[in-house]
């Protein structure tokens, strides 16, 4: 199942891409992590696999991996993609 993802500083934003006019919007201030997100995503909508993840985002990875927004929270934890 593929999961979409739009981060941000101040939002982040999931969907399934079989369905994505039921995507759903978080304050990304309510969590510590990506993770965190995307696993309260993945509860709620039944998601088990997540090895078709796809992220868009307009930060970028600093030299200690961690995510800058321009906007919002600095220094969210990278996510290890492998």
């Amino acid at each position: 199942m593929t999961v979409l993802c739009d981060i941000g500083g101040t939002f982040a934003r999931f969907a399934l891409a079989d369905s994505i006019a039921q995507a759903r919007k978080y304050t990304a201030a309510d969590f510590e992590s990506f993770e965190a997100a995307l696993e309260s995503f993945c509860a709620q909508a039944g998601v088990k696999d997540k090895s078709g993840l796809r992220i868009a985002t307009a930060a970028y990875p600093d030299k200690n991996g961690a995510w800058r927004f321009v906007n919002g929270r600095s220094g969210c934890p990278m996510v290890e993609l492998g």
